[in-house]
């Protein structure tokens, strides 16, 4: 190797130490962070709203399985019933209690009860929705994420047939009380039973 590549190697090899090994310098690494920054504050607020807009959907799936789910059960029991009990039934207030006679003599009870749960480690008062079907084990037809909000009857029945309007609002659970995870739902159907 002769004097100029010799030279010309030790420069390159010091070039290279000097512009490519050096580390980044403050400035460098305060756009780095900067930039880094600006990616991540909107992917963040995209995941957020994602996750939000995904828990507010499970919440009015829970409401409306539930709200179909009262409404089967009810209609069940009013269709294998043998009468209604327009004395023991509380019409025209809310929480109301529907109270219907079995072929087999035993009561059938609709009605509510307070409940403390804890949800999100807080101490929630919810009222919940229950069947009491003659055997003195009454049930809860609501989930302990949902709370009653309106439960109540009027009684259309004549003389031909014995008819109840329900009026039905449950929400879902929100001890943090944030707007962003309030979710009701509300609906009005009626039952006529028939005499047998």
């Amino acid at each position: 190797m002769n004097f100029y590549q010799n030279v010309k190697m030790k420069h390159n090899k010091s070039f290279t130490k000097k512009f490519f090994f050096r580390g980044f310098t403050l400035l460098e690494m305060i756009l780095y962070i900067a930039l880094l920054v600006l990616v991540t504050i909107p992917a963040l607020s995209l995941a957020w709203i994602f996750i939000n807009d995904q828990t507010k959907e499970s919440q009015i799936s829970t409401l409306l399985h539930s709200r179909v789910f009262i409404f089967e059960t009810i209609g069940k029991y009013v269709k294998e019933a043998a009468s209604l009990s327009a004395a023991e039934s509380i019409f025209g207030v809310n929480p109301g209690k529907l109270v219907l006679n079995s072929d087999t003599g035993s009561k059938i009870i609709f009605d509510t009860y307070q409940k403390s749960v804890i949800i999100a480690g807080r101490n929630v008062i919810i009222e919940k929705l229950r069947i009491d079907v003659g055997t003195g084990a009454k049930e809860d037809i609501t989930p302990d994420d949902i709370t009653v909000s309106e439960f109540s009857f009027l009684n259309l029945s004549s003389s031909n047939a014995a008819t109840i309007f329900l009026t039905l609002a449950i929400d879902s659970v929100n001890p943090s009380n944030m707007k962003m995870y309030e979710s009701n739902k509300k609906a009005t159907i009626s039952f006529t039973i028939r005499q047998h």
